[in-house]
């Protein structure tokens, strides 16, 4: 971890979120009980924000189809201008959050594991 991370509460400017897909890795794996895998499509609209939020055992990727977004990470020293061909990898202790601070929409694929409550 690289600083101490501050950023915003709430998330706002979500076009859309459209599930793909879900893979149950309990079938796949004894010791992935309780776990999945899946895939959505973020849009997130100009002026946008993901709120900042830490990744604690849910491991992700997020590619980014078009579009730039800002992210903000705890293990960077700046913020990072995400654009098309970009991926943010996301694993336990990272904590960051988004804002579209550009003209067009984000698209992402966003694949990750998480155990829904």
């Amino acid at each position: 971890i690289v600083r101490e991370l501050n950023g915003p509460t709430k998330t706002h400017g979500i076009e859309s979120v459209k599930a793909l897909g879900v893979v149950d890795l309990g079938a796949e794996f004894q010791s992935m009980q309780g776990y999945q895998m899946r895939a959505r499509i973020f849009t997130i609209k100009p002026g946008g924000v993901v709120a900042r939020h830490e990744h604690q055992s849910r491991p992700g990727y997020a590619y980014i189809l078009s579009g730039k977004v800002m992210e903000h990470r705890n293990d960077e020293k700046a913020a990072l201008v995400r654009q098309a061909g970009d991926i943010a990898i996301e694993r336990t202790g990272v904590a960051h959050w988004w804002e579209n601070t550009f003209d067009e929409p984000m698209v992402a694929l966003i694949v990750d594991i998480y155990k829904p409550e």
